[in-house]
């Protein structure tokens, strides 16, 4: 999911002196050149891991040639350095200019101009320590495994531009950007919106699954459209990018369920899954089978992408409480058999005793009760009659206090145990 950051713009006039900064802040950072890669893979998963092995070993390279993100600078030699040097000088003497007009002529449009310049310099410095801090924390999070790229939604940019590989530049303003591959991106639009997992949504899944196996094996009831909001509202928390990054994830604890297909999730991501055309048909209802997967990353379509990833989730944890219901014990009365007998009517009664009486119930016959008081089956009625009292074979299993021992007595086609 997209980092979060924002550019400070508090007051600051470090660069009004220009040259100052430059001789201050020299770095030297020389990536090493792209990998070669085989060119053999044609499959789309295939496809996938090459492209992510060039992105990793850039981004690799990045961090081995600096020694660690811990130095990274704010100019570097040959990347940043000669344009932020052009630009420091000629504001600088735009500047001298302009104090000297100024001065001869007190005019207050002057001063403005004036005051242009020395907020280009202070927009420069402020998006310069951002841009330190950005690239340390887009690295770092490479190199502890928690960067995602979404190639798709346009996170090359992020690569080439956090490795010094784009064309750097400074507007007149101060702000600084990237031409990479033609297209001029604003550092502004950029900071903070990469990608990294989405560990809430990870998370939320693992306990969702959690639950439902432990629902399956209690013989609780799962209620799917509950489930499914449960998913909704977590992956709507995490935002459209969120969603995005969950889509191009190896599915979090999906790895045994079933498709439709018969094949096992494994590890395969949810792109990967609807791509291959291998989900269950009600996945292709919105966005037909066999389009291209760029309707992911488009924003207009993140409550269809929630649709169907909240669907998706909801199947596996549903799978996940049907495995933990073959686990299901029920809770066994004759568990209790292993002592000698139970506190029935009339007391404690050994098991031979219960039994005898169970026996003469679930056979009609006519009999003595743990109590001690006598019972005559009516075939007429089919009940039991002690005086004035009349009782169904059930009604006297619970007057006996033994009904629990004998859950299914009177199910059809059911022995006598």
């Amino acid at each position: 999911m997209a980092k979060k950051q924002s550019i400070n713009y508090g007051p600051d006039n470090a660069l009004i002196q220009g040259e100052g900064l430059v001789a201050r802040s020299e770095a030297a950072v020389d990536l090493a050149p792209g990998m070669a890669f085989s060119k053999s893979f044609v499959e789309s998963v295939q496809a996938g891991i090459e492209e992510k092995a060039k992105t990793d070993a850039i981004l690799e390279a990045a961090i081995v040639d600096l020694g660690g993100v811990q130095n990274i600078n704010k100019l570097d030699q040959d990347y940043n350095k000669e344009a932020v040097t052009s630009f420091v000088r000629s504001q600088r003497d735009k500047y001298a200019k302009l104090a000297e007009a100024y001065h001869r002529t007190k005019d207050a449009n002057i001063l403005d101009k004036m005051d242009e310049i020395k907020f280009s310099f202070t927009n420069l410095n402020q998006q310069l320590d951002t841009l330190v801090s950005e690239r340390a924390s887009y690295l770092e999070s490479f190199d502890k495994g928690q960067l995602v790229h979404l190639k798709k939604a346009g996170d090359d940019k992020y690569v080439m531009a956090y490795t010094n590989k784009g064309q750097f530049s400074v507007q007149e303003n101060g702000d600084i950007g990237f031409n990479i591959d033609g297209k001029y991106n604003s550092f502004k639009d950029m900071a903070g919106k990469w990608n990294t997992k989405n560990n809430i949504s990870e998370s939320g899944i693992l306990t969702e699954g959690f639950k439902a196996r432990k629902l399956g094996e209690g013989g609780k009831k799962f209620y799917r459209d509950d489930q499914k909001n449960v998913f909704s509202a977590l992956f709507e928390s995490t935002g459209p990018e969120g969603i995005m990054v969950m889509a191009n994830t190896d599915l979090t604890g999906d790895n045994e369920y079933v498709l439709s297909n018969g094949q096992k999730a494994g590890n395969l991501s949810f792109e990967s899954m609807w791509s291959q055309g291998i989900l269950d048909e009600k996945f292709y209802q919105a966005i037909p089978k066999g389009t291209d997967t760029q309707w992911m990353y488009e924003r207009k379509n993140k409550d269809i992408l929630k649709s169907m990833m909240s669907e998706y989730y909801t199947d596996v944890t549903e799978y996940m409480y049907n495995e933990g219901k073959k686990n299901y014990v029920p809770p066994s009365v004759k568990t209790s058999r292993q002592q000698t007998g139970a506190g029935v009517l009339g007391g404690f009664k050994t098991f031979e005793q219960i039994d005898d009486v169970a026996q003469d119930i679930k056979n009609k016959k006519s009999h003595t009760d743990l109590g001690g008081v006598s019972w005559e089956y009516d075939a007429k009625t089919g009940k039991f009659k002690s005086g004035d009292f009349s009782l169904t074979g059930q009604q006297l299993l619970s007057r006996n206090g033994i009904k629990y021992l004998y859950p299914n007595m009177f199910k059809v086609n059911t022995e006598f145990k």
